[in-house]
């Protein structure tokens, strides 16, 4: 489906059909905005390292490996005391919002399970 096309070591030309991409693997971005945006690389980075032979873990964003992870939660969790610990609070009363009829035919209330015999 792509076609990744080497303009330098680290800038590669990807074709998908009648469009092209620029995808740069030194600043793991692509000119379709995935790579930046998710920290993973997009299918137009993925055919430009699949075409290098090179190794999909080195292009992931480091938040998405099990070190960070462990890093992030490596302190415990402190417990929280329930309610009867809350300090009251003086002000005016949050309510939820008021339920509205939605336009248009209201719904039936049977189901097309109970009218099957």
């Amino acid at each position: 489906m792509c076609t990744s096309r080497p303009s330098s070591e680290t800038m590669h030309e990807v074709a998908v059909e009648n469009k092209a991409f620029v995808v740069d693997l030194k600043n793991r971005t692509c000119t379709c905005g995935w790579w930046a945006l998710n920290g993973i690389p997009c299918s137009h980075a993925f055919e430009s390292i699949r075409s290098m032979r090179g190794h999909l873990d080195l292009y992931v964003d480091g938040f998405f490996k099990m070190e960070f992870v462990k890093m992030a939660y490596k302190f415990p969790i402190p417990a929280l005391e329930g309610r009867q610990a809350w300090m009251p609070v003086f002000g005016n009363k949050v309510y939820p919002p008021r339920i509205r009829r939605m336009p248009g035919r209201p719904k039936t209330k049977r189901r097309r399970e109970a009218l099957e015999i």
